[in-house]
């Protein structure tokens, strides 16, 4: 069997150029029945591997520069922090309720924790909001929410 150096020589000159010439005929054939492979695959082969050491020289760099940014966008105002606290517990509670094998029950209960979401959304509106028309909706939504839950909250104490 050849050396992998001399593969590596006559498959980018069959792929780039014609040096090995007199190589085409019979012994390109028997090189191509000992190792089962042909030029175009020694070339994606050759591309894939060049890619992946990019990716990899790379991540490095990709990674420190990551690292440096910081989070702006995230507010830390007290309402910001209500409402995530709020998104956090319903959150909780929704997929506590997928827990229950009675499809009907995990609705209802997943329901009941995602409407004391809204309604703890609407609290935090309420409490630092300034615009009427979205302090009337906040108002809106909790007097709508808390029915609903107590319409769940019946039918799912009727199934005990």
């Amino acid at each position: 069997m050849c050396c992998p150096y001399f593969l590596d020589r006559f498959f980018r000159n069959r792929i780039y150029g014609n040096i090995f010439a007199p190589y085409r005929g019979h012994f390109y054939q028997i090189l191509l029945q000992l190792t089962g492979i042909n030029a175009k695959r020694i070339f994606f082969m050759k591309a894939r591997n060049t890619l992946f050491a990019v990716l990899m020289l790379s991540l490095p760099a990709i990674s420190a520069e990551h690292s440096e940014m910081k989070m702006t966008d995230m507010s830390t105002s007290a309402s910001s922090q209500e409402y995530m606290a709020g998104m956090k517990d319903m959150h909780d509670k929704m997929m506590a309720a997928v827990n229950e094998s009675d499809p009907d029950k995990a609705f209802a209960k997943g329901m009941v924790a995602h409407h004391e979401g809204a309604i703890a959304m609407a609290e935090t509106e309420l409490k630092y909001g300034k615009d009427p028309k979205m302090r009337k909706l906040a108002q809106d939504i909790i007097k709508a929410q808390k029915g609903e839950i107590e319409q769940m909250n019946k039918w799912l104490d009727s199934q005990k």
